[in-house]
């Protein structure tokens, strides 16, 4: 085959293979995500209640701590 010429098309059954691999590795990766969401979740429910407050207050003091720093920069 020269380059001035074009490819063959795949056959019909070779088409049919790949989409066939790509929908069983799809549904692989999904129940993949879905597993690691579901540990991801078990794992959340390991935390105390206010965990996540907890998280919010430290960055809110670490941005006034930027803030304070900036402005003394500025001076």
């Amino acid at each position: 085959m020269t380059p001035a010429q074009a490819l063959p098309h795949l056959p019909s059954e070779e088409s049919y293979k790949k989409q066939r691999r790509r929908e069983c590795h799809n549904q692989v990766e999904k129940r993949r995500r879905e597993h690691i969401n579901a540990k991801i979740e078990e794992l959340s429910q390991l935390l105390p209640p206010n965990y996540n407050d907890a998280d919010e207050a430290v960055e809110d003091d670490e941005d006034d701590e930027a803030a304070n720093v900036t402005k003394k920069k500025a001076s």
